[in-house]
């Protein structure tokens, strides 16, 4: 449901993800991982996000980016007196562009006006997406993903011709092009399977969605006190 609906997956890319039936812990019978039946897509994913995305070298990295970046943003708040914030407009502002850099880098952010107002237009109807009318009768939930995606992919297909995939910042724990090493690694992935623009597109944009959300506001209060 997720890769359909949510990434907005392409229907050739549908069909294989939907083919592997292996998940992420079964393992098919002996010389034929690797033929098109028994490719372990999910198994591939699964381990891109145990590695780099809940090891704790690699939270805290990514905690210490985001503290970093979020005291950065915090840099016009007046220091020695009380001042009153609005949480949900401080989360959806500096916490948002925080864990977008930690994340996905700042170039996103650079390269795409309204990447912010994207993201919250989309991210208020993902249960439309999975839960309600279909797009025929509801067209609207599908119109926001779809603008999203495609402000990831404005952003992602130029800057990995760009990058040096082989240089030292490919393995690091964070760069300024694409942030994240689980970014880099999922994007070097879903490339290397040769998966359509448009799934790319929607699985780093939907890594954002979940990825900012759990991980740094449940690694957040460990990493400060």
């Amino acid at each position: 449901m997720v890769s359909k609906y949510v990434w907005g997956a392409s229907d050739s890319d549908y069909t294989r993800l939907e083919g592997d039936k292996t998940g992420r812990a079964k393992v098919p019978s002996p010389g034929t991982e690797n033929t098109p039946e028994h490719q372990r897509y999910w198994m591939k994913m699964h381990n891109i996000f145990s590695t780099y995305l809940a090891r704790a070298h690699e939270t805290n990295a990514l905690a210490a980016i985001y503290q970093r970046e979020f005291s950065k943003l915090l840099g016009g708040v007046p220091v020695g007196r009380w001042e009153t914030v609005a949480i949900y407009a401080l989360i959806k502002s500096t916490m948002f562009e925080a864990g977008t850099i930690t994340l996905l880098g700042p170039r996103v952010l650079s390269t795409t006006p309204g990447f912010h107002k994207l993201f919250w237009d989309h991210d208020g109807k993902l249960a439309n997406l999975l839960f309600g009318m279909p797009s025929w009768l509801d067209p609207k939930p599908c119109r926001l993903r779809d603008a999203f995606h495609a402000a990831c992919e404005s952003y992602l297909y130029p800057a990995a011709e760009e990058f040096d995939w082989d240089g030292p910042d490919a393995i690091a724990d964070w760069e300024p092009v694409f942030g994240s090493r689980v970014n880099r690694e999922l994007i070097q992935f879903l490339r290397r399977e040769a998966f359509t623009r448009r799934t790319v597109s929607g699985t780093i944009s939907s890594l954002f969605v979940v990825g900012y959300v759990s991980r740094f506001l449940a690694s957040l209060p460990r990493n400060l006190l």
